[in-house]
């Protein structure tokens, strides 16, 4: 492929469709489908519509993709700033397509979406993420988005009017669970988009997937009766699409969540962990719920979501005008709460990730616009995994004034691995050599990579003397866009699993793989080299064979020395930390960070990830409450819903605290409750914690306790 078209890849989109696309899980592609989701990052001023208007192709014997916009929120074009958009796009490409076939087509069809005077502006003021493909029978391209204005027209009126939107965005929605009814017996869900169903209706009122509105639910309740099955199998959810349906599940992460952000039935006594307004009831609270497709949930490093994602806020922004001009005319609107407990371990972490400043636009344009608004994310998982770290001046060593990262790949992982290595603000790659050296001494890779002036390189990593002449993993240098005159660099490795599940293709070794860095000694005078493991985790409900690797560092250590697990950071000088461990996609200023916490003991729970030190004045990128999500030391977890009603089940983890707040506040407004004026420069997460006042219990004061669990805990005292 030539130097342009290799510059319109990045590291991730590389390996997982081109040559790491082999090792992929088989339920995580779908390789015959012509229909390809992206995210892109466009100039200001871009209009999407009027940009791939000339695009669209309906001519399948033309070689250029058709571009096929989803359900986009009419208000988030047009202002100041970069132009964030989620794009389908009709890639024609046969089955049997190697790997340099899927990345020059890929190449082809980003060329083809810069705007005019992109060329002008140069390559980098245009960005595409590609994600992953969606089934043939997914996709409708009748899609109009007028559809859904006639469509919601017929919809019956609730019986209690809305006063606030919870929305949430998770896998395995339970959309018909009794908990979501109102007390004449009618379900509260307003919307519901299945992005990974099978479409089946005339008029689709969404490009891709299965949206249900409120009346097809109470109809589908009606038909089926207790019989949630039948129900479910009759809504066509991603059975049949994708391997398995999470819905199927006895439980599920998005069933759990939902209830506990919104959920309540009818008749149930009162429970202080979930509480009801004085009315007694959630009557007035209406739901919009996006459930994402299987790809999306089940690739572990969380590659293949953005376009997902980005679809998602979209469609809940302008199902949240619609419903706010229904029930209170053109122009009003109601509060809206997003609960999104999703996230990843990589990224910039200083709110520069795209995905990152889509979401943040989205959100600040729609409070400019009169609409309360929070997005509520959970802190992460991951304060003990091992899978952040910095190199200081003081840690460098050798002639070349180097380090050497010391990566541990775990044995009997099938999925894929990831490394980022990201350089300061003003720092570049130019004189940086990086050795890369596999568990048996093997010298994989060793020397600088040649960029020759492009803002990315890729260089594919072969093992040394092996037959299969098929690469175990690349490695990638990238000029990452943060802002809009902002930029970074960074190192992406890719490794290929210990135990591929072809067994014809060459592994991974699994132990401790080293990365050296060379001649850093320019580059940490700009500040600190941080080191991220992506995450490769099994997701809630999935077995997939995925094992987390991490950073095997001496210096770390499980245990202080009183025998417990560490509450704090590592000592000075200890490449590991812990402190800057938060979600990756939660440290802009337009979100609020929820961490766990032990119920008994009102301490951080030990996995519940924390930002940076509280010292630091910034209100992004760390925690700002706290939540339980844990009942105790020896009972993990909370209660919530499980996927069919009456059945509830315990999950634990920063992602079942996140939904708890995001109730919490959403009662607030039910009861009338406002923040009283609050400075605009605070940041989101004080804005939410100064508007639960009352709900609220002090957190404790030591400088540990105030970066793990932020400024205060969910719960009254007593």
């Amino acid at each position: 492929m030539s130097d342009d078209l290799t510059a319109l890849i990045g590291p991730y989109e590389r390996w997982a469709h081109g040559i790491g696309a082999d090792y992929a899980y088989a339920g995580a592609t779908i390789a015959d489908s012509p229909f390809m989701a992206a995210a892109a990052e466009w100039p200001a001023g871009t209009k999407p519509h009027s940009m791939i208007a000339g695009l669209e192709n309906k001519d399948s014997s033309k070689k250029e993709p058709a571009v096929l916009l989803p359900t986009l929120w009419s208000a988030a074009f047009g202002k100041p700033g970069r132009v964030f958009c989620p794009i389908v796009l009709h890639v024609s490409e046969p089955v049997s397509a190697t790997g340099a076939d899927r990345l020059r087509d890929l190449a082809a069809a980003c060329s083809q979406l810069r705007p005019g005077e992109t060329e002008r502006l140069g390559k980098q003021d245009t960005g595409i993420c590609f994600n992953s493909r969606i089934p043939r029978s997914a996709v409708h391209l009748g899609f109009r988005p007028d559809n859904i204005t006639e469509r919601y027209a017929r919809c019956p009126k609730a019986t209690v009017p809305p006063e606030a939107i919870m929305a949430v965005i998770d896998d395995g929605i339970a959309f018909a669970h009794e908990n979501l009814r109102d007390a004449a017996g009618k379900t509260r869900v307003e919307f519901c988009w299945l992005q990974g169903a099978a479409q089946e209706v005339r008029e689709p009122t969404v490009l891709f997937g299965q949206e249900y509105l409120s009346d097809d639910i109470d109809k589908l309740i009606q038909a089926c009766g207790h019989d949630e099955d039948l129900l479910y199998r009759h809504a066509s959810p991603d059975r049949g699409v994708y391997a398995g349906s999470t819905i199927d599940h006895l439980a599920t992460h998005g069933a759990h969540v939902l209830d506990a952000a919104a959920g309540h039935r009818h008749g149930s006594k009162p429970n202080p962990s979930r509480p009801v307004p004085p009315a007694g009831s959630l009557d007035a609270l209406r739901v919009v719920a996006v459930q994402l497709p299987a790809p999306a949930t089940i690739e572990t490093a969380s590659f293949g979501k953005d376009a997902f994602i980005l679809s998602a806020f979209h469609y809940i922004l302008d199902r949240a005008d619609r419903i706010a001009e229904r029930y209170l005319g053109k122009g009003r609107a109601l509060p809206l709460f997003i609960n999104f407990s999703y996230g990843f371990n990589a990224g910039p972490h200083h709110g520069g990730e795209r995905l990152e400043r889509a979401l943040r636009s989205l959100i600040r344009r729609r409070i400019a616009r009169g609409g309360a608004t929070h997005l509520i994310m959970p802190a992460g998982n991951d304060f003990l995994s091992s899978l952040h770290g910095e190199i200081t001046p003081d840690q460098l060593s050798g002639d070349d004034r180097g380090f050497d990262i010391p990566w541990r790949l775990q044995p009997n992982d099938r999925t894929s691995n990831y490394l980022e290595i990201w350089f300061p603000q003003g720092a570049v790659p130019d004189r940086v050599s990086i050795t890369i050296t596999d568990p048996v001494s093997r010298v994989i890779y060793d020397g600088p990579i040649d960029r020759s002036g492009l803002t990315i390189r890729h260089v594919d990593l072969m093992l040394p003397g092996a037959l299969c002449q098929h690469p175990i993993g690349q490695v990638s240098v990238e000029c990452y866009r943060t802002g809009d005159d902002e930029a970074l660099w960074r190192f992406v490795l890719a490794l290929a699993p210990t135990v591929p599940d072809n067994p014809t293709l060459p592994p991974s070794s699994s132990g401790t793989w080293t990365v050296r860095l060379g001649h850093l000694h320019d580059v940490v005078q700009h500040g600190p080299i941080t080191c991220r493991i992506q995450r490769d985790i099994n997701p809630f409900g999935y077995a997939l064979g995925a094992r987390q690797s991490y950073f095997d560092d001496p210096g770390d250590k499980a245990f202080d020395a009183s025998g417990h697990r560490p509450l704090g950071d590592n000592p000075v000088g200890v490449f590991v930390r812990r402190f800057g461990s938060l979600n990756g996609l939660a440290t802009h200023d337009a979100v609020t960070v929820v961490g766990g916490f032990v119920a008994t003991s009102r301490s951080a729970a030990l996995y519940s990830a924390a930002g940076r030190d509280a010292t630091h004045q910034s209100a992004s990128g760390r925690v700002h409450l706290s939540a339980p999500s844990d009942a105790s030391s020896a009972l993990e977890g909370v209660l919530a819903a499980g996927a069919r009603s009456g059945a509830v089940f315990r999950m634990s983890g920063t992602s079942v605290a996140a939904p708890q707040v995001a109730r919490a506040a959403a009662i607030a407004y039910l009861t009338e409750r406002r923040p009283a004026h609050v400075p605009s420069d605070c940041g989101a997460g004080h804005e939410l914690v100064r508007l639960l006042d009352g709900q609220l219990r002090p957190a404790p004061q030591d400088s540990i306790s105030q970066t793990r669990l932020g400024h205060a805990l969910l719960g009254r005292e007593g």
